[in-house]
């Protein structure tokens, strides 16, 4: 509970952080933010008391607003003028595997220490390793893949967020978020009650990381022209078949490796293709705030969808919430099917 009352209080503050973004402060923002994690992990291993131990984690669920993909990726979109998704790519590939590596490395330094010593080794590479390279990565790009950022002083948000386009944006991302986060950390028991096995369902959850660095590599190989609304859109396809995989799971056991693997392919390209939509749609002009803004919606979605289905579980089974949130999925396919309508129109 707290923190997720760690990632809703990120998701009220993005749309202010993105200010920083469109006055190309973003190392500045990214430096507070590193310390502030910093700070959080340091109470965690100096105070015993559960309201201190409390607000570490409100400091750390909070720091991930200044610190994860939607900074990181507005950031190369709007900088980076040539091929964006390829250096967004990288990142992804770097950072992708980050769960794959602190798993077993807190693993094995609990074999040398307690939970405390972990949280000291990650609290010493955070700050030897990750701000120092925030920071330097952010100062080179600055200084060398220019032009400058287009920036309009007290532009009229109310008028980019009135535009019916800015909805069809959001809607689709917000229930894809939704619908990851509020079925992937049921997978588990999901997969129980259709009378799997709780090491299976282990496995089909390590599976889940490699998915979405497979889908981020292959964003890069779907050639230029194929535009990105169009491969949100056949994504948003995917995402409803998986979701059928995952209902009638139990008739064959390739059906939830399926569901996963696609599952994280399409969360994995979505993350990259997300402001690049909104970069072809609205430009870079203040694109920080627009695209915290929508962040915001998907985070606060993302923290409440695991607790919001197990009401659904509670009331309806596992197999009606599947079925709503195949319903989500559809409708997120049509906004994105009405703005590449409108699009399409325009152009042409």
């Amino acid at each position: 509970m707290i923190f997720t009352f760690g990632l809703l209080l990120h998701a009220v503050t993005s749309p202010f952080l993105g200010k920083y973004l469109d006055r190309d402060k973003t190392h500045i923002l990214m430096t507070i933010s590193g310390f502030v994690l910093l700070i959080g992990l340091f109470l965690q291993i100096t105070f015993d008391n559960f309201y201190i131990f409390a607000l570490s984690w409100i400091l750390i669920g909070w720091s991930s607003a200044g610190l994860g993909y939607d900074i990181c990726f507005s950031f190369l979109t709007i900088r980076i003028q040539n091929n964006p998704r390829k250096y967004i790519t990288i990142v992804t590939l770097i950072a992708g595997f980050a769960s794959t590596i602190t798993f077993p490395l807190s693993s094995f330094l609990l074999t040398m220490g307690d939970w405390k010593f972990v949280v000291e080794i990650f609290f010493l590479i955070a700050l030897l390793i990750g701000i120092p390279c925030n920071f330097l990565g952010i100062y080179f790009i600055r200084k060398n893949k220019l032009p400058e950022v287009t920036r309009v002083e007290n532009v009229n948000y109310e008028k980019i967020y009135l535009d019916y386009r800015f909805y069809l944006i959001l809607i689709p991302i917000t229930f894809i978020g939704f619908n990851h986060a509020a079925l992937v950390t049921h997978t588990i028991p999901i997969l129980i009650e259709k009378n799997y096995s709780n090491s299976f369902g282990v496995f089909i959850m390590s599976l889940l990381g490699p998915s979405q660095v497979a889908g981020r590599v292959l964003i890069n190989i779907v050639p230029k022209k194929i535009k990105n609304l169009h491969i949100r859109f056949f994504g948003e396809f995917i995402l409803v078949a998986c979701l059928i995989m995952l209902l009638f799971s139990e008739t064959a056991i390739f059906f939830p490796i399926l569901y996963i693997c696609l599952q994280g392919a399409i969360l994995g390209i979505d993350s990259i293709i997300s402001p690049l939509i909104q970069k072809e749609i609205f430009g870079t002009t203040n694109f920080g705030k627009t695209a915290l803004y929508m962040s915001s919606i998907r985070i606060s979605t993302y923290a409440m969808g695991p607790f919001l289905v197990s009401i659904l579980w509670g009331f309806f089974g596992y197999n009606i919430t599947i079925v709503l949130m195949m319903c989500l999925t559809i409708i997120a396919s049509l906004g994105t099917y009405k703005l590449i309508s409108i699009i399409y129109q325009k152009k042409k």
